[in-house]
């Protein structure tokens, strides 16, 4: 089913919470990888943008979405982006 449906212009993130990002099981190798790529995409607060689509605020209603996110290559660092 479309969870969209219904909506003019939904906005969505994919948003991931957490500064941790490996289990318990893993390799070594893998928790440090995960740790270094934690560690430059992630803020402070563990919260990290990978990807989506939204109007930049003050924008035209007409204006088109832009994609946001580390998958974009456009990542989101502060509420003002």
């Amino acid at each position: 089913s479309n969870s969209l449906a219904g909506f003019d212009e939904p906005c969505l993130l994919d948003i991931k919470m957490g500064t941790r990002t490996w289990t318990t099981k893993a390799s070594a190798e893998k928790a440090a990888a995960q740790a270094k790529k934690c560690a430059l995409q992630t803020g402070p607060l563990g919260l990290r943008v990978v990807g989506g689509r939204l109007r930049r605020p003050g924008a035209a209603a007409d204006a088109p979405m832009e994609p946001v996110g580390y998958q974009n290559k456009r990542p989101v660092e502060d509420e003002a982006q």
